[in-house]
């Protein structure tokens, strides 16, 4: 691979604690668009900013060809290459052709062409591979480990042992009173996104409802655990910035320069 390709590929940013550096940091997020301002930024039109952006990605330089990869797939809208630092042998990538850097930005179309191909390639990784499973992948935005300026999908092929311990979730408890503002907040937005007009479900708040348990949750804790459990359950806040203000961490200090994650949050 050449020196250029070195740089190109989107770290594994599934978790940051394990060490893996983001490869487009030299590539991605380098040139004219580290350096400008938030003022600058606002007097760019929305057509200025996208082409300003795809000038400074690597990953719409591979696609191009600029760059060498090894492509698996390609069609019309996606293609996909082998990441140059896989976490497992046959770590493949897979992007729409079109630059797009976080999901809500691209059309319905594009999305569900990304994802049937990713179906496809999953299959074709276990069969060529014989692995027993894989992982699909997205990193939605820098919050969620994103480090690279184009969307893209990870297809990382799975063996029992393999090592690879970023899909070990930490289980996290929370206020039931808590829990009902979430529940609220989401299917409020969650009904007018896909317009949906229903009755209040009364079901799932009835008190014969059946409570749901996570199947690896026991019913009859051990006595120890249950204590546990209890002492870690905070009090109700009623305050969503609040509620999701656990799993926050403090920010730093803003600074006038721009990057491409600012730019696609004012694209929209």
């Amino acid at each position: 691979m050449s020196d250029g390709h070195d740089h190109g590929h989107e770290e594994h940013s599934h978790d940051d604690s394990h060490g893996h550096d983001s490869h487009s940091e030299g590539g991605g997020h380098g040139g004219q668009a580290s350096q400008l301002t938030a003022e600058q930024l606002k007097n760019m039109s929305p057509e200025e900013i996208r082409a300003l952006q795809k000038q400074n990605c690597i990953f719409c330089h591979i696609i191009s060809g600029r760059v060498a990869s090894k492509k698996v797939y390609e069609d019309e809208t996606v293609i996909a290459i082998l990441d140059i630092n896989p976490l497992n042998p046959g770590h493949v990538l897979l992007m729409p052709r079109e630059h797009y850097q976080i999901m809500p930005q691209i059309p319905d179309e594009t999305i569900e062409r990304v994802f049937a191909i990713a179906k496809n390639l999953s299959h074709a990784v276990l069969r060529a591979l014989q692995v027993k499973g894989t992982n699909i992948f997205v990193a939605n935005g820098a919050a969620a480990g994103q480090r690279a300026p184009h969307f893209m999908v990870h297809i990382i092929p799975r063996k029992e042992g393999d090592n690879v311990k970023i899909f070990s979730l930490p289980k996290q408890s929370i206020n039931p009173a808590d829990e009902k503002l979430i529940y609220n907040r989401l299917k409020e937005r969650i009904n007018k996104a896909f317009g949906i007009t229903e009755k209040q479900d009364t079901k799932s708040h009835s008190p014969e409802a059946e409570e749901y348990h996570h199947p690896e949750e026991s019913h009859n804790p051990p006595e120890n655990e249950e204590s546990h459990t209890s002492s870690n359950h905070e009090e109700p806040t009623h305050d969503l910035n609040k509620i999701t203000s656990r799993f926050t961490p403090q920010k730093k200090d803003k600074d006038d320069d721009i990057d491409l994650d600012k730019i696609a949050e004012m694209l929209g």
